[in-house]
């Protein structure tokens, strides 16, 4: 008896023969399978093109997420980016814009959960994709304020880490608080509120002195030094608490709000060049060391 040279199951068989019906005849073949996609009318490369212009191609970081402004999403993330975010979030009660800045606002540290699925591509995609992908994030000050010659010491002080940080969770670090935001980790009692509401309960605990320090402008909190270092981490805290938005952002779109004449030199650097933002000298001499809960000490001269 021969053998087959190839065999063939059950199974694989009778999805290879022909239909036929009770009386033998072969059946019709099966309608084709409707497409609901809005897709389905383009060529294979035609679809592929339209895919790749429906990904997120943000403008800006991924601290947009706690930019309490939805002019800002609008303008950096563009609305295919923000409709893709909304398909992800459509269930939380995401109703438009302003309830998704809300959201991500409000929950920060949930803000890769929210985002898993959507694919970002271009300039800022690989730092997109590292934040939502493997919780990783820069978490140093993202403005850089023009440097001024305040000569200014704030003793004891230790903020080096950007209010970005409140996108990532607490627990996992803990010890990064402790070490470079050891000021706001003493003054919350070692728990940093990333879970929920942070712009709330830390405008509730943070220091008053150093909340203080922002009626002097936040180019002088950014250049006032501590441990020999430049405050910009904090000045971008004093913005963010006053705010509810990131500085640089603001910066990027112009409208960055100045809280003393001093601040102003922001708006003035805005498209100058690198050697026009060297300032030497602050426009104002009038300080003083009257800042309760900080050791303020003013170099002679200034």
């Amino acid at each position: 008896m021969a053998t087959p040279d190839v065999y063939t199951s059950p199974r694989a068989y009778a999805r290879r023969a022909p239909r036929r019906d009770v009386a033998g005849r072969a059946a019709p073949a099966p309608a084709p399978r409707a497409c609901r996609s809005p897709l389905c009318r383009f060529s294979g490369s035609q679809r592929r093109r339209a895919s790749r212009a429906m990904a997120c191609r943000p403008g800006v970081d991924p601290s947009i997420l706690i930019h309490r402004d939805p002019r800002a999403w609008e303008e950096l993330l563009g609305w295919g980016c923000v409709e893709a975010i909304m398909r992800r979030v459509g269930l939380l009660g995401v109703r438009d814009l302003y309830s998704l800045v809300d959201l991500f606002f409000e929950h920060p540290q949930s803000s890769p959960d929210l985002l898993l699925g959507v694919r970002f591509e271009g300039e800022y995609g690989e730092e997109w994709r590292a934040y939502v992908e493997r919780r990783r994030l820069g978490l140093g000050a993202r403005m850089r304020f023009p440097r001024v010659d305040v000569g200014v010491r704030l003793d004891g002080v230790r903020v080096r880490l950007s209010p970005a940080a409140l996108l990532l969770p607490f627990d996992r670090y803990r010890e990064r608080w402790r070490r470079d935001a050891h000021t706001l980790y003493r003054a919350t009692g070692g728990l940093i509120p990333t879970r929920a509401h942070p712009h709330y309960y830390l405008g509730l605990l943070f220091p008053q002195g150093l909340r203080a320090l922002a009626a002097r402008g936040y180019v002088w909190a950014a250049n006032a030094r501590s441990g020999g270092r430049l405050n910009h981490a904090l000045a971008e805290w004093l913005y963010w608490l006053d705010h509810a938005r990131m500085p640089h952002i603001d910066a990027m779109l112009g409208r960055f709000v100045p809280r003393s004449p001093l601040d102003k030199v922001v708006k003035n650097a805005e498209g100058a060049s690198a050697e026009r933002r060297q300032f030497r000298r602050a426009e104002t001499a009038d300080i003083t060391a009257d800042v309760p809960g900080v050791d303020v000490y003013i170099s002679k001269g200034v």
